[in-house]
């Protein structure tokens, strides 16, 4: 194993961690204060978006990569709208814009995999991107609610859960 299939799997680990990390922080009706909450969503997007780089820097120039960088923007987007005192319907309009660009990226490797060879990793691969994509629609879903004044924080919750599963079934078939 060379040392750029090392970056790979390192920064698949990376974003799928993240991932967890995000959805504790998303997650509602916890015994966890707000503020912990919120660092959690912050600290778990921060390691998103760094796995998303480390595989955009260590890929060659695949969808695979293009979309690893729109995820590390749709990661940023959010990680800038948790950092700013924002009122609230401008933070929720950067989480949806942000979690759209992570749905795009996912895509992009769920059509890239789908080009690649079936090898036994390919399924965790094409799964796992799919879920994510699925798992960050469904957080916008939430935003979106919450927008029009209504609940949206449990299908939020549901959507980081989808992701984080998806970001650990990729991270899966990247080491196979």
């Amino acid at each position: 194993m060379d040392d750029n299939e090392k970056a790979i799997i390192v920064g698949a680990w990376v974003e799928a961690v993240g991932t967890i990390v995000s959805a504790i922080g998303s997650t509602p009706n916890t015994p966890v204060p707000v503020q912990t909450l919120e660092d959690f969503n912050l600290t778990g997007n921060t390691l998103q978006a760094t796995g998303n780089g480390i595989l955009a820097d260590s890929e060659n120039g695949t969808l695979e990569k293009t979309g690893s960088l729109i995820q590390a923007a749709g990661n940023s987007t959010i990680i800038y709208a948790i950092l700013l005192i924002l009122e609230d319907k401008s933070q929720k309009e950067l989480f949806i814009k942000g979690n759209l660009l992570q749905a795009f990226g996912s895509s992009l490797a769920f059509v890239e995999t789908l080009k690649e060879r079936p090898g036994k990793s390919q399924l965790f691969l094409l799964y796992g991107s799919i879920l994510q994509a699925i798992g960050n629609v469904l957080q916008v879903f939430g935003d979106r609610a919450e927008l029009l004044n209504e609940n949206g924080e449990n299908v939020k919750a549901l959507g980081s859960w989808i992701q984080a599963f998806g970001a650990n079934l990729y991270a899966i078939g990247i080491t196979l």
